[in-house]
């Protein structure tokens, strides 16, 4: 679940690079294009945050669920 929730981050900020118009991936493009790299660095700085944010809530639900039972 926490691989599929990466790879779900992946896809959207890509999606958005794809089809433009708002969100991550299209600053990340528009940046790109207008070879702003601060803006870049910046911006794949968020993804990071977002995707490890997003980890650790998967991470802390799993703990939760899976509370008292035997873990190989």
């Amino acid at each position: 679940l926490r691989i599929g929730i990466g790879l779900s981050w992946l896809a959207i900020v890509a999606a958005e690079m794809l089809i433009g118009g708002v969100g991550i991936g299209f600053f990340i493009w528009d940046a790109w294009n207008s070879s702003h790299i601060s803006e870049i660095i910046l911006a794949l700085f968020y993804v990071g945050i977002i995707g490890f944010v997003l980890d650790r809530m998967i991470a802390g639900l799993a703990k939760i669920v899976t509370r008292g039972t035997a873990m190989n």
